[in-house]
């Protein structure tokens, strides 16, 4: 299937108080919101791109909304979101 977008989104609540990495791999584009704001992302026709960002000072179990906007336009499709 190609020429297709997906929107996820979800809750994440840290476990620790301290700046997390946040990484998005996809083909081909995404981009990475964290409580609405874009931290992350190519939003191109990027094949196997891999892009990441810290943020500093998120308290531990305090929730934060997460949210990932995929497309892809051909051949082959994957999307990953992480965060150490």
């Amino acid at each position: 299937v190609d020429n297709f977008s997906i929107f996820f989104s979800g809750v994440f609540i840290p476990t620790s108080s301290a700046g997390h990495i946040f990484r998005m791999d996809s083909d081909d584009g995404s981009r990475l919101n964290f409580n609405g704001a874009r931290i992350t992302g190519l939003f191109r026709d990027t094949p196997g791109a891999s892009v990441s960002t810290v943020i500093n000072n998120i308290v531990e179990d305090h929730p934060h909304l997460i949210s990932v906007d995929f497309y892809d336009k051909a051949k082959d499709a994957s999307v990953r979101a992480s965060f150490i």
